[in-house]
């Protein structure tokens, strides 16, 4: 059954032969016309070295970068290349070339758009070389180079419209870019990759400049900050110690310290001195409270009563002006002289006078011992006195040392951070002398001699195929 059925439909199509035949010829030829007005395209490739992988290039710092990062990099070119910017850029170099080149890639189509005069096309020109120079698009918003940008399309030179006949890529595990464009003009071709490199270059240089001059004018800055910083720092610093008298506190306070010491111990000496002379004051009192209550009227005793009254007078006297009166000290042991002569005579009389005299001399001694008491507690009272200046002194320096401890700190931090911002300035301001794009166009497109392969027989055969198909 399914035999007979191919049979019928092979003797039907054999009926309808002529059709089959006819029809595939006929959308042959009209195919073969309707391509036969199709321009040949010639396509020009450039190429460029981007420098991402190699390390060819002069380094001030020790950046590096991994294969991600590579990769990021010429994605990152690949879509600056493609953005209106550059495009734009490569747009008005066009029509730089159209508007006053003799021979211009594309002539002026007086259907989409009116005739400009001479003094137009060098008004327009004008502004192009202009937007080419600031690196800066036309704006839709402004009349005039809104009809600068519709000049620009019936060109065929706007950037999406160059978009589409352009290819940009990176050839597969190397340092290279691979730039083509496909035109109805070889020379065209050559022109826009060509063009493209250069611009992308001058583009990606002017924002390396730009970036590099900002870092070096920010830095430069903050060095003469941290400059202003550190003088003032240092300023208060060498006021304080100015205004302190400081030499060396290391120093001073050593010998500070040292002066101390020999006091603690002239003032111990004393304060054992002092003891031992109590000590003595109570043992001659002791011994004249020991004594009778007899007294001595003789002429003999009240002459040695008027003397010893006479050198605690002058004693007294001679201490309360500093001790320092020589002439009243010489009157004193003159008096002590007599004293002693009229005890010697009221020795040599009758026993009943000898008490007296015993306590005579014992009074005169314990004179003696109070005024070497008062002498000596005048000596401990001043070493007491130059102690406390000393401990004050110290305690004072001390407190200095320490404002000044924390004033250095500071100025070091100050001279720290002044060095970091210097060294970062010197940075920026070496790579700023060598800011440049590292791509460079190795090889430059060149016009093709030769159209690429075409597409029409391909279409003649794609018609042809579908025609017969539709017919069976």
């Amino acid at each position: 059954m399914e035999m007979f059925d191919f049979i019928v439909l092979y003797r039907i199509l054999l009926r309808k032969l002529w059709l089959l035949i006819l029809i595939p010829v006929l959308a042959a030829l009209v195919t073969y016309f309707l391509t036969s007005g199709i321009p040949d395209r010639y396509k020009s490739t450039a190429q460029l070295t981007t420098g991402f992988t190699t390390n060819d290039q002069i380094s001030i710092t020790n950046e590096g970068g991994g294969i991600r990062d590579a990769g990021i990099k010429f994605n990152n070119l690949i879509e600056t290349m493609k953005s209106e910017l550059v495009l734009s850029l490569v747009s008005y170099q066009l029509m730089i070339h159209d508007l006053t080149d003799p021979n211009p890639f594309r002539k002026f189509d007086p259907k989409t758009h009116k005739v400009l005069s001479a003094e137009e096309i060098q008004e327009s020109v004008a502004i192009f070389k202009a937007k080419l120079a600031s690196m800066e698009l036309l704006s839709s918003f402004d009349p005039k180079e809104r009809k600068l940008l519709d000049l620009v399309s019936s060109y065929g030179y706007r950037n999406w419209q160059i978009l589409g006949d352009l290819s940009i890529a990176r050839v597969k595990d190397t340092d290279y870019m691979k730039i083509q464009y496909t035109s109805d003009d070889p020379i065209l071709s050559s022109f826009v990759v060509n063009t493209l490199s250069e611009e992308y270059i001058r583009f990606d240089s002017d924002m390396k400049s730009t970036r590099s001059g900002q870092s070096v004018t920010f830095f430069e800055n903050l060095s003469k900050e941290k400059k202003r910083i550190l003088d003032e720092k240092t300023q208060v610093l060498n006021s304080y110690k100015s205004s302190n008298n400081v030499i060396n506190y290391s120093v001073e306070t050593t010998s500070r310290i040292s002066q101390i010491s020999s006091y603690e111990l002239a003032r111990n000496e004393a304060v054992s001195k002092i003891q031992g002379i109590r000590l003595s004051i109570a043992n001659m009192q002791k011994r004249l409270d020991g004594l009778g209550k007899e007294q001595v009227q003789s002429n003999s005793n009240s002459k040695i009563l008027q003397i010893k009254n006479k050198i605690e007078e002058l004693t007294k006297i001679y201490n309360n002006g500093g001790s320092s009166d020589a002439t009243l000290q010489k009157t004193i042991t003159d008096l002590r002289y007599d004293l002693q002569v009229e005890m010697d005579r009221l020795s040599t009389t009758e026993g009943g006078q000898s008490q007296a005299g015993v306590r005579i001399d014992l009074e005169s001694k314990k004179n003696q011992y109070e005024l070497e008491l008062e002498i000596a507690e005048a000596n401990l009272n001043s070493i007491n006195s130059t102690l406390a200046t000393l401990n004050n002194s110290v305690s004072g320096i001390a407190n200095k040392e320490v404002t000044i401890s924390v004033l250095t700190d500071e100025v070091t931090n100050a001279t720290k951070d002044y060095n970091e911002a210097l060294d970062r300035y010197n940075t920026e301001k070496n790579k700023s002398l060598i800011a440049s794009s590292p791509i460079r166009l190795v090889i430059s497109g060149q016009p093709n001699g030769y159209p690429e392969p075409s597409k029409r027989w391909v279409l003649i055969g794609f018609s042809s195929a579908a025609s017969f198909a539709l017919c069976v």
